[in-house]
């Protein structure tokens, strides 16, 4: 039995390592896509359920902070009574991150009666906050 010359098995064996080798790589291009674009999918879904997560977080720390600003409100405003000077400093505060949240507008008019209440006397105060 006659073996084909070495020139002529290369001549076989080079195109089909070089089909091969191209089918190997077209499978390994196409897998490397699609893992690329699931990727991509799933850091899409996990920036939106961020954004989700930080709007409830704001929404609710603005809902905290128009509480606090209700009771200060209730406090000193309802019940017409002259108010502290930290306690307006810490209502100005409270009425600032709220409007920086987006806060929608519920607290403004609350704050400016805040704003417009007479504060206690100095000596007053110092007894009011323990000092």
């Amino acid at each position: 039995m006659r073996f084909p010359s070495e020139r002529v098995v290369w001549e076989i064996i080079i195109p089909i390592l070089l089909s091969f080798i191209s089918g190997a790589f077209g499978v390994f291009l196409g897998h490397y896509l699609r893992q690329r674009e699931n990727f991509k999918k799933h850091v899409r879904l996990l920036n939106e359920e961020t954004t989700k997560t930080q709007k409830n977080i704001s929404g609710g720390l603005a809902e905290v902070l128009l509480f606090m600003l209700d009771q200060i409100h209730e406090e000193y405003v309802v019940k017409k009574k002259p108010i502290p000077r930290l306690t307006k400093i810490r209502a100005k505060k409270l009425y600032e991150r709220y409007h920086a949240l987006g806060g929608n507008g519920l607290g403004t008019q609350e704050y400016k009666e805040i704003m417009g209440l007479p504060q206690v006397k100095e000596d007053m105060a110092d007894d009011i906050t323990g000092d």
